[in-house]
């Protein structure tokens, strides 16, 4: 090899594409990854709180059934009196609330099938009442 390439440097220089990050581009780096971390925390944060209070509602609304289910059985052992005349001699007319809601949820679950019926043969929903179904 002659002295005048052995004493070159070219062959000790980097490529600008290949050269290392300079200090400045770690420190970026860096603070993009800090914001990048505490973010996704946050973000698993929300997530756990919601998990938490999804699951005191499903607790809260099991509760609910329970107690619903025992009104239930109670009032099935023992159902109402039959009303009778009351002291001035008018006929009583209480109801029972709980009666009054089924019923009304009847006719609202009745309408609604008509309307997926007539939807299902292909008629205007906002047409008469093509056949009515009665739910037991």
């Amino acid at each position: 090899m002659e002295a005048a390439e052995r004493d070159t440097t070219d062959e000790w220089r980097v490529a600008p594409e290949r050269a290392p990050a300079t200090i400045a581009e770690l420190e970026g780096r860096i603070d993009v990854a800090i914001a990048t971390a505490q973010a996704a925390e946050e973000a698993a944060l929300e997530i756990g709180a919601a998990g938490l209070e999804a699951a005191e509602q499903a607790r809260r609304a099991a509760a609910l059934a329970e107690k619903a289910s025992a009104a239930a059985v109670r009032a099935a052992r023992h159902p109402a009196p039959a009303p009778g005349p009351r002291a001035d001699g008018a006929a009583r007319t209480a109801t029972d609330p709980f009666e009054e809601r089924i019923a009304a949820f009847r006719q609202r679950a009745e309408r609604v099938i008509v309307r997926l019926q007539r939807i299902d043969a292909g008629a205007a929903p906002g047409g008469g009442p093509s056949e009515v179904v009665r739910l037991r």
